[in-house]
């Protein structure tokens, strides 16, 4: 969590993080990620990345930090 809000969390073994929705979009374009689902409904902001994804754990650091990077932009621009 950043500024109280999560920007990422592990589910069945992947890492979902919250990225600008853009970003996101060119991702599930590639297959690069799997879309993330919650309360039926597909959350475009939100990404899962695989454990197995090239690069491996630095990947995934990389992804968190702009994950969080991203969160704390939204409080910035003043988004609650």
């Amino acid at each position: 969590m950043v500024d109280g809000r999560i920007y990422a969390f592990f589910k069945d073994g992947r890492l979902v993080v919250k990225i600008p929705a853009r970003r996101a979009a060119e991702l599930l374009a590639t297959d690069a990620a799997s879309a993330f689902r919650a309360g039926g409904r597909t959350m475009r902001e939100w990404v899962m990345l695989e454990l197995a994804d090239p690069g491996g754990e630095q990947c995934w650091r990389d992804w968190m930090q702009t994950g969080r990077d991203y969160v704390r932009s939204l409080r910035a621009a003043g988004h609650a």
